[in-house]
């Protein structure tokens, strides 16, 4: 019988499907110890652990790519942001901060003429002079009860910023801090008003048509202070202050649309959530509900959902409750960490059949590490 030998080469293609990585256009390191990159979506990440460094005017690594930078991703891990690290970054419109970072430094989103809101996480103690100096279109800051001093001009002509509440927590106001032009309504947590001084939290701002809130039982303290007297003080109810979460659930999509839930062991005290989900996951659901009924999340009275699409590595979304009572906030993070698609090339197995229909051994036996055999058939 004549025999015919086979000799073949194993060509293996691997074609993920989903989602592709966003594209680097850009990248270097920030010092030893931090990186940046940025992708084609024009996301700017800062990555790497401890300070930022301080930086003067135009000099900073990304400073080709400032013009095109609309989000800026800190991760966890970096701890302060750097003097003038975004200063006049004008078309960023989204900033992420994350747990870790503990001062925003003198400058650092000066002019972000596109930036609208701030969320500061429970880490933030420090705000630096001039920090959202001429942020033209601020609307929304959202500080913790952590922080403890806001520097000179640290809002300082935020033309749209008209509400602010300030923590309890903070015991230091610098120069025309809060001097936003179009302050509408301020409210405080102090039982006794912080101590202005002769140029003012609020430089040459008027104040007499703004609406200060003061904490239930102190309105005669704010109405015998300087300054503070100048306002339309009102007083705030004795509405409840539980800003709790009852509920939280994650879950993400499939490019094919297949839902997995990966909800968290959920308490209401604990505020930080990790999750972390394959590679296939392309975008991601949260769902949250707020403990008192008259609380709001994220200003919705019914609870919020999030819906986002995932990029490789770490995903950060937040929830915020309000109390009742305006004034009690808790800020609830969940980072979801989508893996890196796999680089696993190898096959399973392989088996070659004679036309008889029985398997042909194969030259040299199968393993995923050889891809050329030789096989006899009948």
């Amino acid at each position: 019988m004549k025999k015919i030998l086979f000799l073949f080469s194993l060509l293996l293609c691997v074609q993920a499907y989903g989602q592709t990585s966003d594209t680097i256009v850009g990248s270097g390191d920030v010092n030893s110890a931090i990186t940046w990159t940025l992708d084609s979506n024009n996301t700017l990440t800062i990555s790497g652990e401890g300070d930022m460094p301080d930086y003067v005017t135009n000099n900073t690594p990304w400073e080709d790519y400032k013009s095109v930078i609309e989000k800026v991703v800190i991760k966890n891990g970096i701890s302060r942001i750097g003097k003038q690290s975004f200063y006049n970054a004008r078309n960023v419109k989204e900033v992420s901060i994350p747990n870790s970072v503990v001062e925003i430094g003198l400058g650092a989103f000066w002019g972000c003429d596109n930036l609208i809101e701030v969320n500061m996480p429970n880490s933030i103690k420090i705000i630096e002079d001039d920090a959202f100096h001429s942020c033209l279109n601020l609307e929304k800051v959202t500080m913790s009860d952590s922080v403890t001093s806001i520097g000179n001009n640290a809002f300082y002509v935020c033309q749209k910023l008209s509400k602010l509440n300030i923590p309890e927590s903070v015991i230091s106001i610098g120069l025309g801090a809060l001097s936003t032009g179009v302050l509408q309504e301020l409210t405080v947590n102090w039982k006794e008003p912080l101590e202005d001084h002769p140029y003012g939290f609020f430089g040459k701002m008027d104040v007499t048509s703004c609406i200060l809130k003061v904490p239930a039982g102190t309105v005669s303290n704010y109405e015998n202070a300087v300054v503070w007297q100048d306002f339309i003080i009102v007083e705030l109810s004795g509405a409840s202050d539980n800003a709790d979460l009852s509920f939280l659930d994650v879950g993400s999509h499939t490019a094919d649309n297949e839902y997995t839930s990966h909800k968290p062991t959920f308490s209401p005290d604990v505020t930080e959530y990790a999750v972390d989900v394959p590679y296939s996951s392309i975008n991601a659901i949260l769902v949250a509900f707020h403990e008192d009924n008259n609380a709001k999340v994220n200003g919705k009275a019914v609870g919020d959902t999030l819906q986002s699409d995932l990029s490789v590595g770490e995903n950060i979304f937040t929830f915020i409750v309000t109390a009742e009572d305006g004034i009690t906030q808790k800020t609830y993070t969940v980072v979801i960490n989508r893996a890196a698609p796999s680089t696993n090339a190898d096959l399973l197995g392989l088996n070659v059949s004679a036309p008889n229909g029985n398997n042909v051994e194969l030259t040299p036996a199968f393993s995923p590490n050889a891809t050329n055999y030789a096989a006899s058939v009948p």
